[in-house]
Protein backbone atom coordinates (compact mmCIF):
# COMPACT_ATOMS: atom_id res chain seq x y z
CA UNK A 1 0.00 0.00 0.00
CA UNK A 2 1.34 3.42 -0.90
CA UNK A 3 1.75 5.84 1.99
CA UNK A 4 -0.85 8.58 2.03
CA UNK A 5 0.15 12.22 1.99
CA UNK A 6 -0.72 12.63 5.67
CA UNK A 7 1.43 9.62 6.58
CA UNK A 8 4.34 11.08 4.62
CA UNK A 9 3.99 14.41 6.44
CA UNK A 10 4.00 12.59 9.79
CA UNK A 11 7.09 10.61 8.78
CA UNK A 12 8.88 13.83 7.84
CA UNK A 13 7.98 15.53 11.13
CA UNK A 14 9.06 12.54 13.20
CA UNK A 15 12.53 12.63 11.62
CA UNK A 16 13.12 16.13 13.02
CA UNK A 17 15.18 16.43 16.21
CA UNK A 18 12.63 18.20 18.41
CA UNK A 19 12.36 16.07 21.50
CA UNK A 20 8.68 16.24 22.38
CA UNK A 21 7.97 19.74 21.06
CA UNK A 22 6.50 19.86 17.57
CA UNK A 23 4.65 23.13 18.23
CA UNK A 24 7.10 25.17 16.15
CA UNK A 25 5.81 23.46 13.00
CA UNK A 26 2.77 24.73 11.09
CA UNK A 27 1.00 22.39 8.70
CA UNK A 28 -1.64 23.65 6.26
CA UNK A 29 -4.21 21.23 4.81
CA UNK A 30 -6.91 21.77 2.20
CA UNK A 31 -9.73 21.10 4.68
CA UNK A 32 -10.39 21.02 8.41
CA UNK A 33 -11.21 17.33 8.11
CA UNK A 34 -7.73 16.58 6.75
CA UNK A 35 -6.21 18.52 9.68
CA UNK A 36 -8.28 16.45 12.13
CA UNK A 37 -7.20 13.19 10.49
CA UNK A 38 -3.58 14.37 10.70
CA UNK A 39 -3.89 15.13 14.42
CA UNK A 40 -5.44 11.74 15.12
CA UNK A 41 -2.82 9.80 13.16
CA UNK A 42 0.04 11.87 14.58
CA UNK A 43 -1.09 11.16 18.15
CA UNK A 44 -1.36 7.43 17.37
CA UNK A 45 2.18 7.35 15.97
CA UNK A 46 3.76 9.24 18.88
CA UNK A 47 2.48 7.09 21.74
CA UNK A 48 3.93 9.61 24.20
CA UNK A 49 3.08 13.06 25.49
CA UNK A 50 4.21 15.84 23.15
CA UNK A 51 3.24 19.27 21.93
CA UNK A 52 1.38 18.92 18.62
CA UNK A 53 2.24 20.93 15.52
CA UNK A 54 -0.12 23.77 14.63
CA UNK A 55 -2.60 22.70 11.94
CA UNK A 56 -4.76 24.89 9.74
CA UNK A 57 -7.12 24.52 6.84
CA UNK A 58 -6.29 26.77 3.91
CA UNK A 59 -9.26 29.02 4.74
CA UNK A 60 -8.29 29.33 8.39
CA UNK A 61 -4.66 30.01 7.47
CA UNK A 62 -5.62 32.82 5.10
CA UNK A 63 -8.02 34.28 7.65
CA UNK A 64 -5.33 34.37 10.31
Amino acid sequence: MLPLFIDRVIDELLTKETGNDYSRFHVVFPTRRAALIFKTKFAERLKKAAFMPQTFSVGDFIAS
